[in-house]
């Protein structure tokens, strides 16, 4: 094995077992507080038909992205203990305002500080973004029902291409040497 090749799979052992440990915490947290339901974003679709069915092209990138094995962790664990796992609409979570609702652009200023324009909360932008996840009832199942997808789709598919192109690529090199 090449000394890249061991360092690939040390940081991709490093990567699953860090995931493990936050699906874990996060059951744990679920199941503490008697949780019925588990909201994450719907960030995937990626790699689907119209159908929904995956695309063969693009089941290596989904089997090597982090939050699709993440998402994958928390779905089974919560699934052992009667938790619901539901998909909401990504559309805004992180620039709107979890205390007051208003949205606009610029209030996430950097990716750790959020500053509300409207009553000028001030807080971790990670932590906003999560309290609006948790509480959003805009549920998806598939992203055509996302509001970004709807305002972004010929932006969106070119934007997978150019991915998909990209990973293609890297294959292809670490297969050629």
């Amino acid at each position: 094995m090449q000394p890249l090749e061991r360092l690939a799979d040390k940081e991709r052992g490093f990567i699953k077992n860090y995931n493990h440990k936050i699906s874990k915490e996060i059951i744990k947290f679920a199941v503490k507080n008697k949780a019925k339901y588990i909201n994450l974003e719907l960030l995937e679709g990626f790699g689907k038909d119209e159908e929904g069915k995956s695309i063969q092209k693009y089941k290596w990138m989904c089997s090597n992205w982090s939050y699709f094995e993440l998402k994958t962790m928390i779905e089974y664990k919560a699934g052992l203990y009667g938790i619901i796992v539901r998909y909401i609409d990504p559309y805004h979570t992180s620039q709107t305002c979890s205390i007051c609702g208003h949205f606009e652009e610029g209030q996430r200023l950097t990716q750790a500080q959020f500053i509300c324009k409207g009553c000028g909360e001030e807080m971790n932008a990670d932590y906003n973004a999560a309290k609006n996840i948790a509480r959003s009832t805009k549920f998806a199942t598939e992203r055509k029902e996302c509001e970004y997808y709807k305002k972004n789709k010929k932006d969106v598919d070119k934007e997978e291409e150019m991915w998909y192109t990209l990973f293609i690529r890297k294959e292809v090199v670490k297969l050629n040497g």
